[in-house]
């Protein structure tokens, strides 16, 4: 995960969604999302985009990191 620390497979993330989106990012192959959340009659919205610009950076951090 990005911006929000270390996560560990199964484990709970609490999310302030009310002031930000998540970016998460795929630890093996790099990938980023922004997921943007919303309540509305008790309900949670989710939308989801890929970050493009922010998958390149990664994958390239991840490219030097493994020479």
């Amino acid at each position: 995960m990005t911006d929000h620390g270390t996560v560990i497979p199964g484990e709970p993330v609490t999310i302030d969604w009310r002031n930000r989106d998540l970016l998460a990012e795929c630890c093996d192959c790099g990938l980023v999302h922004r997921h943007h959340f919303v309540v509305v009659d008790d309900k949670i919205i989710m939308q989801s985009w890929r970050e493009e610009k922010r998958t390149e950076k990664a994958r390239a951090k991840n490219k030097k990191a493994k020479k």
